[in-house]
């Protein structure tokens, strides 16, 4: 009986503050990796905890990549933040292939970032770190107790 009420505790927790899809923006790239979604988790995103990002791909034939990684960079008015970099296999699986598949990321926005827009540039590079796509988008971290914004950005380059 006591652990169904820890339980019902951790689902109602776990609806209170869910994930969802958010819109992007493709940057000058081919998209060969071929992004269809991106969702972020909590939702709100709130300054200084975790934000959890799953990048949906489903890349297009012919295109095969044996490994690779994503580099995402992390702005705020124009200044890069972050630049972080992923390897593919470690957050994915590795070879990419030509069906739909997830890439796992995440980042912890300072706290300091509270009420203020950040942008994220994502890239995902090819075996030898060539960009074969990229998308962006931009999102206002509060508290835990203010409302959130959030919008598709183009990339500053």
């Amino acid at each position: 009986m006591r652990g169904a009420l820890g339980l019902s505790a951790v689902l109602s927790l776990v609806a209170a503050v869910g994930s969802s899809t958010i819109p992007f923006k493709r940057c000058d790239y081919s998209h060969k990796f071929g992004v269809e979604k991106v969702v972020i988790s909590p939702d709100p995103p709130r300054a200084g905890e975790l934000l959890q990002m799953t990048y949906t791909t489903n890349p297009r034939k012919p295109y095969f990549y044996t490994s690779g990684s994503i580099q995402q960079d992390v702005s705020l008015d124009g200044i890069i933040l972050d630049s972080l970099k992923y390897d593919l296999c470690k957050v994915g699986h590795c070879p990419v292939l030509n069906e739909p598949q997830d890439w796992n990321i995440s980042y912890t926005p300072p706290s300091a970032v509270s009420g203020k827009n950040l942008d994220f540039t994502t890239y995902f590079l090819n075996e030898v770190g060539v960009k074969m796509d990229c998308v962006s988008f931009g999102m206002t971290f509060s508290t835990f107790s203010e409302d959130f914004t959030r919008n598709a950005t183009t990339p500053q380059h």
